[in-house]
């Protein structure tokens, strides 16, 4: 089974979005420093991250850590590592959610189940890159304490914050609605599921597969629902589903946390002006 290979281009041919799925893990975990390079596995990671860039013409990508969900929007400046072979360079050293991508970039997210936005400003022809899992958009701590746990309730928040409101937006990839489901019965979380489910509804109200009880959350219409608050309209996302897709031998084509519990992941790059 060859994996699955999806690029389009975006905002007048500014931004490229390359999706990668199965059977490829595209985790770069482990692969923080120069000299994660002398080890054979994460070599391979680096290897393949730089097949999908240099046909494109982008020498140099930013990938963050987005496992604390901590809906961070970073600055190249923060990036301390950079791992390189001379030809071709990453750059790690941040937990954060996503960045504003510097002119012929990218950014490289890994990803099973949780969308990716893509934010352009045409006017200011600027663009932020953002992991957007359930827990970037919502503050947990926050709906189930009343205490916030970050500085920015969602990374939508710091999105608009970093660009502000005249932007045109594309959501990429993740799960759909129906096999994204927050039981309220569940033994352990079932009680801040209830808190959280009603809190979108009182707040975003259409987010969801079906009755809000049932608990199958869209996070594409959250984002959605968050945007629009800002005013932003300009929004469009894809119809792909990390959990559900196949082709058409019937088999899966994305890596998806909630179908296996993998620790696989899915590969996100976004080019800023590729040149192929």
């Amino acid at each position: 089974m060859t994996h699955i290979k999806i690029r389009e281009k975006f905002f007048d041919d500014k931004v490229e979005i390359v999706r990668r799925g199965r059977p490829v893990d595209w985790s770069i975990e482990g692969l923080n420093e120069q000299k994660d390079l002398k080890k054979s596995t994460l070599r391979k990671k680096f290897e393949q991250v730089k097949s999908l860039c240099v046909p494109k013409g982008i020498n140099t990508i930013w990938a963050p850590t987005s496992t604390d969900f901590n809906s961070v929007i970073s600055e190249t400046i923060d990036f301390t590592n950079e791992i390189t072979d001379g030809e071709f360079r990453i750059y790690r050293g941040v937990m954060a959610d996503g960045l504003e991508v510097p002119e012929n970039d990218g950014v490289f997210l890994a990803s099973a189940d949780c969308p990716t936005i893509i934010a352009f400003d045409p006017q200011k022809n600027r663009l932020v890159v953002a992991h957007a899992g359930r827990n970037c958009l919502l503050d947990r701590q926050l709906i189930d304490t009343n205490t916030p746990s970050r500085d920015h309730f969602s990374v939508v928040d710091a999105v608009i914050d970093k660009l502000g409101t005249n932007i045109k937006v594309h959501i990429a990839l993740g799960i759909k609605s129906k096999n994204f489901t927050h039981l309220v019965t569940d033994p352990v979380y079932g009680e801040s599921n209830d808190r959280m489910l009603k809190f979108i509804f009182e707040k975003y109200s259409n987010c969801f597969y079906w009755q809000p009880e049932e608990g199958q959350l869209s996070l594409s219409m959250l984002i959605k629902a968050q945007l629009e608050i800002y005013g932003v309209r300009r929004i469009s996302w894809d119809n792909l589903d990390t959990y559900e897709d196949k082709n058409q031998n019937g088999d899966l084509l994305w890596h998806s946390y909630s179908r296996d519990r993998t620790s696989k992941r899915n590969g996100i790059l976004v080019c800023r002006n590729p040149s192929a």
